[in-house]
Protein backbone atom coordinates (compact mmCIF):
# COMPACT_ATOMS: atom_id res chain seq x y z
CA UNK A 1 0.00 0.00 0.00
CA UNK A 2 1.43 3.41 -0.92
CA UNK A 3 2.41 5.65 1.99
CA UNK A 4 4.35 8.80 2.78
CA UNK A 5 7.47 7.82 4.71
CA UNK A 6 8.30 9.67 7.88
CA UNK A 7 11.11 12.19 7.60
CA UNK A 8 14.40 10.75 8.88
CA UNK A 9 16.16 12.64 11.62
CA UNK A 10 13.12 14.44 12.97
CA UNK A 11 13.21 14.90 16.75
CA UNK A 12 10.35 16.18 18.91
CA UNK A 13 10.90 19.46 20.69
CA UNK A 14 8.51 18.70 23.55
CA UNK A 15 8.29 16.10 26.30
CA UNK A 16 5.99 14.28 26.02
CA UNK A 17 6.41 14.46 22.26
CA UNK A 18 3.96 16.11 19.89
CA UNK A 19 4.10 14.48 16.46
CA UNK A 20 2.34 17.22 14.49
CA UNK A 21 5.70 18.58 13.30
CA UNK A 22 6.81 15.14 12.13
CA UNK A 23 3.79 14.84 9.85
CA UNK A 24 4.33 18.37 8.53
CA UNK A 25 8.03 17.75 7.87
CA UNK A 26 7.35 14.39 6.26
CA UNK A 27 4.70 15.77 3.90
CA UNK A 28 6.83 18.82 3.03
CA UNK A 29 9.88 16.72 2.16
CA UNK A 30 8.04 13.97 0.26
CA UNK A 31 7.94 13.72 -3.50
CA UNK A 32 4.53 15.02 -4.63
CA UNK A 33 4.01 11.84 -6.67
CA UNK A 34 4.46 9.78 -3.49
CA UNK A 35 1.91 11.95 -1.67
CA UNK A 36 -0.54 11.62 -4.58
CA UNK A 37 -0.13 7.84 -4.66
CA UNK A 38 -0.72 7.59 -0.90
CA UNK A 39 -3.78 9.83 -0.92
CA UNK A 40 -6.95 7.90 -0.13
CA UNK A 41 -9.45 8.25 -3.02
CA UNK A 42 -12.22 9.71 -0.85
CA UNK A 43 -14.20 10.71 -3.94
CA UNK A 44 -14.93 6.99 -4.41
CA UNK A 45 -16.80 6.76 -1.10
CA UNK A 46 -20.44 6.74 -2.16
CA UNK A 47 -21.99 7.30 1.26
CA UNK A 48 -22.08 10.33 3.45
CA UNK A 49 -18.81 11.02 5.29
CA UNK A 50 -18.51 12.70 8.69
CA UNK A 51 -15.12 14.16 9.58
CA UNK A 52 -14.44 15.16 13.17
CA UNK A 53 -11.19 16.97 13.93
CA UNK A 54 -9.68 18.91 16.79
CA UNK A 55 -7.92 22.11 15.81
CA UNK A 56 -5.40 21.58 18.62
CA UNK A 57 -4.58 17.98 17.59
CA UNK A 58 -0.88 17.55 18.39
CA UNK A 59 -0.61 14.08 16.81
CA UNK A 60 -1.28 15.03 13.19
CA UNK A 61 -2.89 17.91 11.26
CA UNK A 62 -6.42 16.56 11.64
CA UNK A 63 -8.27 19.79 10.81
CA UNK A 64 -6.16 20.35 7.68
CA UNK A 65 -6.64 16.75 6.58
CA UNK A 66 -10.41 17.02 7.19
CA UNK A 67 -10.61 20.23 5.15
CA UNK A 68 -8.69 18.65 2.27
CA UNK A 69 -10.93 15.56 2.28
CA UNK A 70 -14.06 17.71 2.36
CA UNK A 71 -12.82 19.87 -0.51
CA UNK A 72 -12.11 16.83 -2.68
CA UNK A 73 -15.51 15.32 -1.93
CA UNK A 74 -17.28 18.66 -2.44
CA UNK A 75 -15.65 18.96 -5.87
CA UNK A 76 -17.41 15.69 -6.74
CA UNK A 77 -20.75 16.75 -5.24
CA UNK A 78 -20.53 14.19 -2.43
CA UNK A 79 -22.12 14.70 0.99
CA UNK A 80 -19.56 15.47 3.66
CA UNK A 81 -19.94 16.94 7.14
CA UNK A 82 -16.96 18.52 8.87
CA UNK A 83 -17.17 19.16 12.60
CA UNK A 84 -14.18 20.87 14.16
CA UNK A 85 -13.31 22.87 17.25
CA UNK A 86 -10.14 24.95 17.54
CA UNK A 87 -9.52 23.97 21.18
CA UNK A 88 -10.13 20.20 20.87
CA UNK A 89 -7.27 17.74 20.54
CA UNK A 90 -6.67 14.32 19.04
CA UNK A 91 -9.03 12.30 21.23
CA UNK A 92 -12.64 13.30 20.55
CA UNK A 93 -15.00 12.02 23.24
CA UNK A 94 -18.39 10.99 21.92
CA UNK A 95 -21.32 11.01 24.37
CA UNK A 96 -20.90 8.25 26.96
CA UNK A 97 -17.15 7.82 26.39
CA UNK A 98 -14.62 8.41 29.12
CA UNK A 99 -11.12 9.80 28.61
CA UNK A 100 -8.46 7.24 27.82
CA UNK A 101 -5.71 7.22 30.42
CA UNK A 102 -3.26 4.77 28.83
CA UNK A 103 -1.59 4.39 25.50
CA UNK A 104 1.59 5.77 24.06
CA UNK A 105 3.04 8.73 25.92
CA UNK A 106 2.52 11.76 23.67
CA UNK A 107 0.92 15.17 23.52
CA UNK A 108 -2.56 14.92 22.08
CA UNK A 109 -3.63 18.54 22.53
CA UNK A 110 -6.97 19.89 23.64
CA UNK A 111 -8.57 19.32 27.02
CA UNK A 112 -11.05 16.74 28.23
CA UNK A 113 -13.78 19.41 28.24
CA UNK A 114 -12.97 20.60 24.71
CA UNK A 115 -12.69 17.04 23.38
CA UNK A 116 -16.03 16.16 25.00
CA UNK A 117 -17.73 19.30 23.61
CA UNK A 118 -16.52 18.42 20.10
CA UNK A 119 -17.83 14.88 20.49
CA UNK A 120 -21.22 16.19 21.59
CA UNK A 121 -21.35 18.52 18.57
CA UNK A 122 -20.30 15.70 16.24
CA UNK A 123 -22.74 13.09 17.58
CA UNK A 124 -25.85 14.31 15.70
CA UNK A 125 -23.87 14.25 12.43
CA UNK A 126 -22.75 10.66 13.10
CA UNK A 127 -26.30 9.60 14.01
CA UNK A 128 -27.72 11.19 10.85
CA UNK A 129 -25.04 9.71 8.59
CA UNK A 130 -25.69 6.22 9.97
CA UNK A 131 -29.48 6.61 9.92
CA UNK A 132 -29.77 6.02 13.65
CA UNK A 133 -32.53 8.51 14.47
CA UNK A 134 -33.42 6.63 17.67
CA UNK A 135 -30.00 7.58 19.16
CA UNK A 136 -30.35 11.36 18.96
Amino acid sequence: MPFVPFCDGWEPDTDPPAYLGWYAASLASADPAVVDAATIPVERIAGRVVLVAGGDDQVWPAADFAAAIAARRDAHGLPTSVVTAPDAGHRVLLPGETPVEGGQRMRRGGTVDADRALGERAWPHVVDALGLAAYR
